[in-house]
């Protein structure tokens, strides 16, 4: 009883602590997910999901844009405390704990002609030439691509605008690319055929002085959330 006494005092003060601090969520540039947007803030479907999550502001949400290598440092550090994570792999698991939710999920597919035959399976751009943008490195999911051997069939540009009018002018049948509601819901003469949807969670180091505090707190936020 006195032990367990103690350890409920222990979680007390963490999540005291937890609730009077800010919660520094690290991001990388993933558009449309995780960018910074012209007036150099956090946007994206990912920043959204996160706000959301912690909309009560209690605690609230910091966002800190860096490198993946320099990210995954200060996460392990405690310099900061919550990143997201797609589909994670064995690897991450052992570095990381992840929320026993996903907080959103990211679709992928390609963007075609309606003349063009459609796609069910991202395997089948195995043997077809494809554009995407230069900036989108389809993290997550870059194991199926290179099983898969697309890679030497890719194309890069530098703008959703300029992969429709290789599209469009019959230069490429397919432009491989996340899902852009804002775009891909408004297309005209194009069809999106979605291919892949894979879970994103949120992960916390294990090396993090504060990581069982941190776990319980998401987890309770994903589980109120799911509720709702």
């Amino acid at each position: 009883m006195f032990i367990k006494l103690i350890l409920l005092v222990i979680s007390s003060v963490s999540f005291s602590i937890l609730a009077q601090e800010k919660i520094r969520y690290f991001y990388s540039s993933l558009p449309p997910y995780e960018y910074i947007n012209a007036d150099n803030r956090a946007d994206g479907m990912g920043i959204e999901a996160i706000k959301q999550l912690f909309y009560q502001n209690s605690p609230s949400i910091e966002f800190h844009f860096n490198s993946i290598n320099r990210g995954i440092k200060l996460l392990k550090t405690g310099d900061y405390d919550l990143v997201s994570v797609i589909a994670p792999n064995e690897q991450v698991q052992k570095d990381f704990y992840i929320s026993n939710r996903p907080l959103y999920f990211v679709r992928l597919g390609v963007i075609r002609n309606q003349s063009t035959p459609s796609l069910k399976d991202i395997s089948q751009l195995k043997q077809q030439p494809y554009v995407a943008l230069s900036s989108s490195a389809f993290y997550g999911l870059q194991d199926k691509l290179d099983t898969n051997n697309t890679n030497g069939m890719r194309y890069n540009v530098d703008s959703f605008e300029q992969a429709l009018q290789l599209i469009n002018a019959g230069k490429v049948d397919y432009f491989l690319t996340y899902d852009y509601p804002s775009k891909t819901s408004t297309l005209s003469t194009n069809v999106f055929d979605g291919l892949v949807s894979m879970p994103v969670y949120i992960a916390i180091s294990k090396h993090h002085p504060n990581a069982t505090a941190l776990v319980n707190l998401v987890n309770d936020k994903l589980d109120n959330q799911s509720t709702h």
